[in-house]
């Protein structure tokens, strides 16, 4: 096994324990540590919703097969009425670094004086990603 294999096994070993009901529980909310890049990104964009941020998400999966210039792109451009941010989302916890192609394009968008940042669960419950939205969005 490579070291990129390992690393994913014990990832999944690590949510798989998050996961595992506890005998006698009432079944709770999934916590900051189970939710997927995919239901961090529905929540962001049913919030930029609500404070009437316009969010484009690039499915770089489905871009790079055209454009490899986009590959490691942020996972969403937001624009409101105060500014434009590029929000690259990633799951809680110790695996979440940039890949070199990620960590290109957030020097690209900095030397350009650009708004850019990783996003995690954790900045939704903390309120970071309303006060960000916030921002972007007051008149």
């Amino acid at each position: 096994m490579t070291g990129i294999q390992d690393d994913d096994a014990g990832e999944q070993a690590f949510y798989a324990a998050l996961n595992a009901p506890v005998p006698g529980e009432e079944p709770r909310q999934p916590s900051i540590w189970q939710m997927t890049e995919e239901e961090l990104l529905t929540e962001v964009v049913s919030r930029c919703e609500r404070y009437g941020v316009a969010s484009v998400h690039i499915d770089n999966a489905h871009h790079s097969k055209r454009r490899g210039d986009l590959i490691g792109f942020p996972d969403l451009i937001l624009c409101g009425r105060n500014g434009v941010a590029f929000r690259e989302l990633k799951r809680e916890g110790p695996w979440h670094s940039l890949r070199p192609a990620q960590a290109a394009w957030k020097w690209r968008l900095l030397a350009a004086g650009q708004d850019w940042d990783i996003w995690q669960p954790s900045d939704l419950t903390s309120g970071r990603i309303d006060r960000e939205l916030a921002a972007l969005s007051r008149k």
